[in-house]
Formats: C-alpha cells, sequence, structure tokens
C-alpha cells in the first residue's frame, strides 16, 4: 500500500511520534509511507516526500511537527474536497492517515465520505475536545506546562500576597483549566461550559477573594484559571475584581497572566509519545 501521512490544524506535542509511528509501522509491514506537508494544503497541492526510517529517527522528542501544518480555508469548500481526492488518485494513495483536532477529522470524514480510500484519523488536540476520546495527543504535555507555569506564579504571589488570574488555551473545551487547576491547586477554575455571566463570574470571584484572604486565613497567594472560552477577557476580569479589591481583600495586589501559545510548545511527554 501507499499510505499518506499529514498532519492539520493546531500542533500538538506528540504529533511527530504519531508519524514516527505510522512510518515505523507501515515500512516495517511492506508498505510505502507518504509524507504530506502543510496538511490539506499539501495534499491539494501535492506537496508531499516519501518517508524512510531515517526521516523519522528521533523526532519523537521534538514539539511541533515535522511536516508542518496549516488551516486551509480552501479545504473547507467543495472544491477544494475536490481537489483533495483528485491529488489522492493521482497520488495513488491507498490510504490516509491525519493527525490533528476536532476540525481535521471532520475534513478527514468529508474525504472517506465517497470510498476515495481508507481514511483513519489519529486525535491530537491540547483541546482535548474531540468526542469518544479519552485523551488526546498532546494534552498530557499541555496540562504540565500549565501547571509548571502555575506553580512558578504561585511562588512570586506568595512573596507578594499577591491573587493571580492565569488563562490557558483551550477553545470552547474547559478540559485544559480543569485538570491544570486541579493539579495546581487553584482556588477557583473557570470554564465555558459553566455558562455564567460576567456578573455570576465576577461575584463567585469575590466571595473566592474574601475566603482566601480573610482577617483568620494564612494564606499568602490566590489562583484562579480561567479557560479561553468564558466570555470574558481575562484584562476586563482583572479590571472589575480590581474594582473591589480594597473591600473584599485590603492591601491584596491581583495581577493576569495569558499563557496563550507557550502551552502548545515544548517537548512531548512520555504519555503524549507513548499515546
Amino acid at each position: 500500500m501507499r499510505i499518506g501521512v499529514l498532519t492539520s490544524g493546531g500542533d500538538a506535542p506528540g504529533m511527530n511520534s504519531a508519524i514516527r509511528t505510522v512510518a515505523v509501522v507501515g515500512i516495517g509491514r511492506g508498505h510505502q509511507v507518504i509524507g504530506i506537508r502543510e496538511g490539506y494544503k499539501g495534499l491539494m497541492d501535492g506537496d508531499v516526500t516519501t518517508l524512510s526510517l531515517g526521516d523519522v529517527r528521533g523526532i519523537s522528542r521534538i514539539g511541533g511537527t515535522v511536516l508542518a501544518s496549516t488551516r486551509s480555508e480552501l479545504f473547507k469548500t467543495e472544491e477544494g474536497q475536490a481537489k483533495a481526492k483528485s491529488s489522492i488518485a493521482r497520488l495513488s494513495l491507498d490510504a490516509l492517515i491525519v493527525i490533528g483536532g476536532n476540525g481535521s477529522l471532520t475534513g478527514a470524514s468529508r474525504l472517506a465520505e465517497d470510498g476515495t480510500c481508507t481514511v483513519v484519523g489519529i486525535p491530537a488536540s491540547i483541546d482535548n475536545d474531540i468526542g469518544h476520546v479519552g485523551l488526546s495527543i498532546g494534552v498530557d504535555t499541555a496540562v504540565n506546562t500549565i501547571v509548571d507555569a502555575c506553580d512558578r506564579i504561585s511562588d512570586t504571589a506568595r512573596a507578594c500576597k499577591r491573587a493571580f488570574v492565569v488563562e490557558v488555551m483551550g477553545r470552547q473545551c474547559g478540559f485544559l483549566a480543569m485538570r491544570a487547576g486541579l493539579a495546581a491547586e487553584a482556588d477557583a477554575i473557570l470554564y465555558g461550559e459553566g455558562r455564567l455571566t460576567e456578573h455570576e463570574v465576577v461575584e463567585k470571584l469575590r466571595e473566592v477573594m474574601r475566603r482566601c484572604f480573610a482577617p483568620d486565613s494564612s494564606k499568602q497567594r490566590a489562583l484562579i484559571v480561567k479557560a479561553e472560552g468564558i466570555g470574558i477577557t481575562t484584562e476586563r476580569l482583572e479590571t472589575l475584581l480590581n474594582e473591589h479589591l480594597e473591600q473584599d481583600a485590603p492591601g491584596v495586589g491581583i495581577r493576569s497572566t495569558v499563557l496563550g501559545h507557550v502551552v502548545r510548545g515544548g517537548s512531548p511527554s512520555a504519555l503524549d509519545r507513548v499515546i
């Protein structure tokens, strides 16, 4: 068989381990493995390379993806999907393996609808927002990165008696915020699935502040982990809490940090490599 493999959408630590596994197992079983560069864009353009064992040696420890990745607007259209199917036929691919998240696997299902070739999806998304999947590739590394950042932030927060709001990625899924928040001993975890109004969020956090920094409390820091899917910006949340700070927690400072794409990077954990 000629098996194509691509990575698509947002990168996730451990994608390279998946690429290596496809190549090693495929070649070991006598198949030819074709690496497709830049996701569906590369598939439509025919930007491919034959993968050898030497090409994938040692890549498991590297973050990102050696095949590169893009989000293609053209591929979302019928024209783009037709172009991808024509390319699959032109490249004589018997199977296509798509490593990616929710949108990427939706695209894979479109290609599989009319039997263009055998299509396999490997869930890889730090958001962990793919149905029927226990843990996607990249989630464990992202959680560990968040926890490490929260631990460091907690050190400086205790030194200066401060509260910190830490925003993490996850799009509309609060899994990263919840798991990392639990591990980092957060005092509050905000996730979009809770569907709280701005007023409800602020009131709940004011109560957290009052409890953490009550006169009889020995706490020196408050940690609030916020998923990016919350319908209130981190900057505005900090501003709103600041308005009540002198009343709720006199003498305490509040700061915010948006971790952003740092959560995607870094060498994948052993768990993400093994998955």
